[in-house]
């Protein structure tokens, strides 16, 4: 019983009622198969059920119903393992190994709040961990000072209206107009990314545990000849497990780069 497993207890109800569920309609599937078998019904034109083809399916769905609960709480472990070993395995490739558990706990923390300074981490309001000027100390680096200030004078000139307020704007648009216009692109970009990320790993999140309180009630059409719920459950459980490490790495990433 790792992460997973008693991270899970509170959906443990819930699943075993809709897993009982599912051993019922088992029941009725079996007899139904059993039926078919003897008057040797056809799933197609070509092909006759026969306890060799229908036997292994049901058994097969029967196994995985009955472990669902704890094959999610394993395939969430391996996740952890996974992103542990790919936040390590970038850590150590920049040689930055002293950090490494520091990296580790704020990039799989969890909180809202790690995951906004996560993504603002570029920008220079991040965790500490290497010596950065930020995006936005990059980004004014590329322009020679003067063409900065001569494009914000130009800006503030054509902004404002009279001859007083026009001098004011040219003086604001030349001394701070540039820094503060790419503080506030560069905030916005970082402010909506955040949003989408957010969102992204809520909705792998609740598919998570959709995955598990529905996960027997799916499971069971695998004991149907011809239907591969089995393999299309796995599949999108894996999916949105995967969702956490790729963005952990991938911030992590952003950051360094």
């Amino acid at each position: 019983q790792g992460i997973g497993f008693t991270g899970l207890s509170p959906l443990l109800g819930l699943w075993t009622g809709f897993r009982n569920i599912a051993y019922g309609f088992l029941i009725i599937v079996t007899g139904t198969i059993g039926f078919m078998i003897l008057f040797r019904m056809k799933i197609d034109p070509r092909t006759v059920i026969t306890i060799q083809s229908a036997l292994p399916r049901i058994v097969v769905a029967l196994i995985v119903i009955t472990f669902s609960y704890a094959i999610v709480g394993v395939l969430i472990d391996l996740m952890y393992i996974v992103m542990f070993l790919a936040l390590t395995a970038v850590t150590l490739a920049i040689g930055n190994s002293g950090n490494l558990q520091n990296i580790i706990s704020f990039y799989s923390g969890g909180s809202t709040g790690d995951l906004f300074s996560a993504v603002f981490a570029p920008s220079g309001a991040g965790i500490d961990v290497w010596r950065t000027e930020g995006a936005v100390g990059d980004i004014l680096a590329l322009f020679p000072t003067g063409a900065l200030n001569l494009i914000g004078a130009v800006v503030g000139l054509f902004a404002t209206h009279g001859i007083l307020p026009r001098v004011g704007g040219v003086l604001f648009g030349a001394t701070l107009g540039p820094n503060a216009l790419v503080h506030l692109l560069v905030g916005l970009a970082f402010l909506i990314a955040f949003v989408r990320i957010l969102f992204t790993l809520l909705n792998a999140y609740i598919s998570i545990l959709v995955s598990v309180i529905f996960g027997p009630l799916q499971l069971m059409f695998g004991a149907i000849p011809n239907n591969d719920s089995i393999t299309s459950w796995f599949k999108n459980l894996l999916a949105n497990l995967a969702v956490f490490p790729v963005v952990s790495t991938l911030l992590l990433l952003a950051f360094i780069l």
